[in-house]
């Protein structure tokens, strides 16, 4: 790529780098370069995957197999440890991220809470385990990246 020819804001970059198919990023600068070609700049990446995190957790609904898989690994641990920390087998963390079987909603309030604590915003058990109960169509994360030093999720 060439040096930058010109800057422009983009919204609604469909963001599959994470491991989740429901990330999107808005207000990212992008490049375009003498081929023409656009080319997203992503800066301060671990922010932007505490906000991914702390999205998913405070989102309303079941997580998906996804989310759990992105949110074990954010969390740094391996499907041993984390079968380790819920008193449940390995085998039992692999199906729950192969959507093969879906995680118990107190595991999936028990696994919001831990990400809550990693990322220092605490929310009740009881508010976690009532946003586990409900179900909801679209589970789109839209995260706003126009200030790389502050990624937040944007309001519903």
């Amino acid at each position: 790529m060439t040096k930058n020819t010109s800057t422009k804001k983009a919204l609604g970059y469909h963001y599959t780098a994470c491991g989740l198919d429901n990330v999107y990023l808005q207000g990212l600068d992008t490049f375009t370069g003498d081929d023409a070609e656009d080319t997203f700049i992503i800066p301060n990446i671990n922010l932007l995957h505490r906000s991914i995190a702390a999205s998913i957790a405070t989102a309303e609904g079941r997580m998906t197999a996804q989310e759990v898989r992105y949110l074990r690994t954010w969390l740094g641990h391996t499907q041993e440890e984390l079968a380790d920390l819920l008193d449940v087998t390995r085998a039992t963390v692999n199906r729950w991220e192969t959507a093969k079987s879906d995680i118990p909603a107190p595991v999936d309030a028990l696994v919001r809470v831990m990400v809550q604590e990693a990322c220092d915003e605490k929310l009740s058990v009881s508010e976690l385990m009532e946003k586990a109960r409900l179900l909801i169509a679209d589970k789109s994360h839209l995260i706003d990246g126009s200030d790389p030093k502050n990624y937040s999720p944007v309001a519903a």
